[in-house]
Protein backbone atom coordinates (compact mmCIF):
# COMPACT_ATOMS: atom_id res chain seq x y z
CA UNK A 1 0.00 0.00 0.00
CA UNK A 2 0.83 3.24 -1.04
CA UNK A 3 1.23 6.21 1.73
CA UNK A 4 0.40 9.42 0.89
CA UNK A 5 3.38 11.93 1.63
CA UNK A 6 2.78 14.18 4.40
CA UNK A 7 2.51 17.46 4.11
CA UNK A 8 3.47 20.46 6.51
CA UNK A 9 1.62 22.46 8.21
CA UNK A 10 0.93 24.40 5.26
CA UNK A 11 -2.13 24.05 2.83
CA UNK A 12 -1.56 23.09 -1.01
CA UNK A 13 -2.65 25.80 -3.29
CA UNK A 14 -3.68 26.01 -6.60
CA UNK A 15 -2.57 28.29 -9.62
CA UNK A 16 -4.55 30.98 -8.74
CA UNK A 17 -3.74 31.16 -4.99
CA UNK A 18 -0.26 31.37 -6.14
CA UNK A 19 -1.12 34.44 -8.34
CA UNK A 20 -2.75 36.13 -5.69
CA UNK A 21 -0.24 35.95 -3.32
CA UNK A 22 2.43 36.94 -5.87
CA UNK A 23 0.48 39.79 -6.36
CA UNK A 24 0.20 40.76 -2.59
CA UNK A 25 3.47 40.28 -2.24
CA UNK A 26 4.59 42.57 -5.35
CA UNK A 27 1.86 44.95 -4.12
CA UNK A 28 3.84 45.52 -0.46
CA UNK A 29 7.05 45.58 -2.33
CA UNK A 30 5.34 48.50 -4.59
CA UNK A 31 4.26 50.31 -1.68
CA UNK A 32 7.34 50.18 0.46
CA UNK A 33 9.57 51.26 -2.64
CA UNK A 34 7.07 54.52 -3.42
CA UNK A 35 7.77 54.97 0.42
CA UNK A 36 11.31 55.16 0.25
CA UNK A 37 11.62 57.07 -3.33
CA UNK A 38 9.28 59.72 -1.80
CA UNK A 39 11.90 59.69 1.63
CA UNK A 40 14.81 59.63 -1.01
CA UNK A 41 13.02 62.90 -2.73
CA UNK A 42 12.41 64.74 0.11
CA UNK A 43 16.27 64.10 0.76
CA UNK A 44 17.79 64.60 -2.52
CA UNK A 45 19.03 67.82 -1.90
CA UNK A 46 20.77 66.68 0.90
CA UNK A 47 22.48 64.03 -0.88
CA UNK A 48 22.83 66.00 -3.96
CA UNK A 49 24.78 68.35 -1.70
CA UNK A 50 26.84 65.18 0.40
CA UNK A 51 28.18 64.07 -3.31
CA UNK A 52 28.86 67.79 -4.29
CA UNK A 53 31.26 68.95 -1.34
CA UNK A 54 32.68 65.33 -0.97
CA UNK A 55 34.85 66.31 -4.22
CA UNK A 56 38.28 66.63 -3.42
CA UNK A 57 38.38 68.88 -6.71
CA UNK A 58 37.98 72.30 -7.39
CA UNK A 59 35.70 72.35 -9.86
CA UNK A 60 31.24 72.65 -9.68
CA UNK A 61 29.11 69.90 -11.58
CA UNK A 62 27.52 71.80 -14.03
CA UNK A 63 23.82 71.62 -15.11
CA UNK A 64 23.39 72.60 -18.91
CA UNK A 65 19.33 72.13 -18.70
CA UNK A 66 16.27 71.82 -15.99
CA UNK A 67 15.52 68.21 -17.46
CA UNK A 68 18.93 67.25 -16.38
CA UNK A 69 18.27 68.44 -12.27
CA UNK A 70 15.13 66.47 -12.95
CA UNK A 71 16.39 63.61 -14.42
CA UNK A 72 19.37 63.67 -11.67
CA UNK A 73 17.04 63.94 -8.35
CA UNK A 74 14.99 61.25 -10.05
CA UNK A 75 18.24 58.96 -10.17
CA UNK A 76 19.30 59.60 -7.39
CA UNK A 77 15.50 58.97 -5.09
CA UNK A 78 15.51 56.16 -7.49
CA UNK A 79 19.00 54.51 -6.11
CA UNK A 80 17.85 55.13 -2.42
CA UNK A 81 14.71 53.47 -3.22
CA UNK A 82 15.76 50.49 -4.77
CA UNK A 83 18.77 50.35 -1.72
CA UNK A 84 16.43 50.83 0.77
CA UNK A 85 13.56 48.38 -0.62
CA UNK A 86 15.98 45.43 -1.13
CA UNK A 87 15.46 43.88 2.16
CA UNK A 88 11.96 44.17 2.17
CA UNK A 89 12.30 42.38 -1.41
CA UNK A 90 14.21 39.90 -0.26
CA UNK A 91 11.39 38.68 2.88
CA UNK A 92 8.69 38.98 -0.07
CA UNK A 93 10.31 36.82 -2.17
CA UNK A 94 11.50 34.35 0.83
CA UNK A 95 7.78 34.62 2.31
CA UNK A 96 6.71 33.41 -1.21
CA UNK A 97 9.23 30.45 -1.78
CA UNK A 98 9.65 29.17 1.98
CA UNK A 99 6.49 27.28 2.03
CA UNK A 100 7.56 25.22 -1.03
CA UNK A 101 11.02 24.01 0.63
CA UNK A 102 12.22 21.62 2.49
CA UNK A 103 13.36 22.67 6.37
CA UNK A 104 17.50 21.76 5.44
CA UNK A 105 16.19 23.70 2.25
CA UNK A 106 14.94 26.68 4.18
CA UNK A 107 18.14 26.78 6.77
CA UNK A 108 20.77 27.26 3.63
CA UNK A 109 18.67 29.82 1.57
CA UNK A 110 17.87 31.81 4.71
CA UNK A 111 21.54 33.34 4.89
CA UNK A 112 21.17 34.57 1.96
CA UNK A 113 19.16 37.53 2.82
CA UNK A 114 21.40 39.42 4.72
CA UNK A 115 24.50 38.20 2.70
CA UNK A 116 22.87 39.75 -0.17
CA UNK A 117 21.85 43.63 1.42
CA UNK A 118 24.88 43.81 2.41
CA UNK A 119 26.27 42.71 -0.52
CA UNK A 120 24.48 45.66 -2.29
CA UNK A 121 25.71 48.15 0.47
CA UNK A 122 29.51 46.98 -0.41
CA UNK A 123 28.71 47.36 -4.08
CA UNK A 124 27.16 50.91 -3.45
CA UNK A 125 30.70 52.20 -1.42
CA UNK A 126 33.11 50.50 -4.01
CA UNK A 127 31.16 52.48 -6.81
CA UNK A 128 31.59 55.30 -4.99
CA UNK A 129 34.78 55.46 -4.07
CA UNK A 130 35.77 54.00 -7.52
CA UNK A 131 34.05 56.97 -9.10
CA UNK A 132 35.04 59.35 -6.63
CA UNK A 133 38.64 58.99 -6.52
CA UNK A 134 39.78 57.64 -10.06
CA UNK A 135 36.75 57.68 -12.54
CA UNK A 136 36.34 61.40 -12.22
CA UNK A 137 39.80 62.64 -12.10
CA UNK A 138 39.53 61.68 -15.98
CA UNK A 139 36.58 63.09 -16.80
Amino acid sequence: MSQKPKHNEEKEMNVVSHISELRNRLIVTAIIFALFFFIGFYFVKDIYAFFENDFDFDFKLTILSPGEIIWIYFTIAGIVAVVCTLPIIMLQLWLFISPGLKSNEKKATLAYIPVTFLLCIGGLIFGYFLFIKLILLVL
